[in-house]
């Protein structure tokens, strides 16, 4: 398709037609060796000197053998690394010439494509290397990219969203798919979009409100909701999963789902308060409620009738968190109640509870963590204290000075250390939080005990009783 007159060092006989592929002299081969190695050195240092001599070997080895395609190849991406998008376009299209369903050439000429910006010349290039072969190169990844680039968001997440399967610990590809996705809204209930949803929500190292145009649309067409209401009980609605993840990953900001969440408040806080207890199968979105309250920071409406209620839950509250007779048990009814509406750090009994060494229910535990070791307005607050330097540096002597250890990452914070960790002297074994609101994301079916025990028994070392 293209017809270039550019001028290269030492260019090729255009009449030269032996078949492509031919297998080179050895002294080529020594050539493209040397000329790959020093290719590869330079990208990694950004040496400019040690480009340009990458590109007079492969020049010299281009010359014993100016049909051999993974040559011509090195030298479009020389020239492409160089920022010389003439002579590396001369390159690519001529090895397509010689070879026009080469996957690695396809892929050069798309990244060509990409740097002149000509995004319908990349998607062309990168199309044509996918349907020849999807893992040959990383075409299927940049055809996404490009589409990003377009501003057709559901077509790349679509591709990322395929992508993930596969490629989920690739940082890239978790921010990119979240970045589409960001964009776009379901115009229907699927329940495939809603499992992956609940899987990338246990993505680490993502900002998790990107997923909230799209999560939201998907529960108000699985809730049904409208203008009208939800035609849902909430016996129903506190079992959603997604709803209830979603609660404590971002904050909701659509009318309709603000308005029911108001309105699911205001029956758990009338029907629980009397009794001052929470029913099982209410205590999930009791939880998550608080969580979400802790998210937006209480700026949702409060009724009289709800004000004058939380005000006396709280004045009982005090008392009972006063009584050392009385334990986390006896308390955290009353204090979820209370927390769905308004933070611990803005109640009378905060210091208090940061100074009880309670062991909350788990289902509390990444509610309680986040509230009581977070200042008020002042998210992540608990961080840099300095119990990140001693847990990294626990990690990176355990790391160095033993070999043959397993390490448990359980949940997003606990997986951003595994980069600290190396795989080739130890067991990483990562997978969801073992919690209430994420136990059913991954956690279930991981075995982390049984390869545990497979790693230690494979090692000689006596396997670990894990039944009490």
């Amino acid at each position: 398709p293209y017809t270039l007159e550019i001028e290269v060092p030492i260019m090729a006989n255009p009449q030269r037609t032996t078949r492509a592929a031919v297998s080179p002299p050895g002294d080529h081969r020594i050539l493209m060796d040397t000329a790959s190695r020093c290719y590869s050195d330079a990208v990694r240092r950004g040496n400019e000197t040690m480009m340009a001599r990458a590109n007079d070997l492969a020049i010299k080895a281009y010359e014993l053998a100016p049909n051999y395609l993974p040559g011509i190849n090195l030298l479009a991406r020389i020239e492409l690394q160089r920022q010389h998008l003439d002579r590396a376009e001369h390159w690519a299209h001529l090895g397509l010439s010689l070879k026009p369903k080469s996957t690695s050439l396809l892929y050069s000429a798309g990244h060509i494509a990409l740097a002149r910006g000509e995004l319908d010349q990349a998607e062309e290039f990168f199309s044509r290397a996918c349907r020849i072969s999807r893992v040959n190169t990383k075409s299927a990844t940049f055809l996404a990219h490009v589409k990003l680039l377009q501003g057709d968001y559901l077509e790349a997440f679509q591709q990322y969203r395929e992508l993930a399967k596969t490629q989920a610990n690739d940082p890239q590809i978790r921010n990119k798919l979240f970045e589409a996705a960001n964009n776009i809204v379901a115009d229907f209930y699927s329940s495939e979009l809603e499992q992956d949803l609940l899987r990338y929500l246990e993505f680490p190292d993502v900002d998790y409100s990107n997923l909230r145009p799209l999560a939201t649309s998907l529960i108000k067409h699985k809730l049904r909701l409208s203008e009208a209401g939800c035609p849902l009980e909430l016996d129903e609605i506190a079992q959603d999963p997604l709803l209830l993840t979603c609660l404590t990953k971002f904050y909701f900001s659509d009318p309709l789902i603000e308005r029911l969440l108001m309105t699911l408040r205001q029956t758990l806080l009338i029907s629980c308060s009397r009794q001052l207890a929470i029913r099982n199968e209410y205590l999930p979105l009791v939880c998550a409620l608080a969580y979400q309250c802790f998210l937006n920071e209480s700026v949702w409406y409060i009724n009289h009738t709800e004000a004058s209620l939380v005000k006396q839950l709280t004045v009982v509250s005090e008392k009972m968190v006063a009584l050392n007779t009385l334990g986390v048990d006896d308390c955290y009814p009353i204090l979820l109640l209370i927390f769905m509406y308004k933070p611990a750090a803005n109640t009378s009994i905060f210091e208090t509870l940061a100074e009880r060494e309670w062991q909350w229910p788990t289902l509390m535990q990444p509610l309680i963590n986040a509230m009581l070791t977070v200042e008020q307005a002042n998210a992540g607050s608990h961080q840099k204290k300095g119990w990140e330097a001693f847990t990294d540096a626990a990690i990176a002597a355990l790391n160095a000075e033993r070999e043959g250890l397993v390490f448990l990452l359980w949940g997003g914070y606990a997986q951003k250390k595994c980069k600290a960790i190396d795989q080739t002297k130890h067991l990483v074994l990562q997978s969801a939080h073992p919690s209430p609101l994420s136990v059913y994301r991954g956690f279930y079916g991981s075995k982390p005990f049984s390869q545990i025990n497979q790693y230690l028994t494979a090692r000689g070392q006596t396997p670990i009783q894990w039944q009490f």
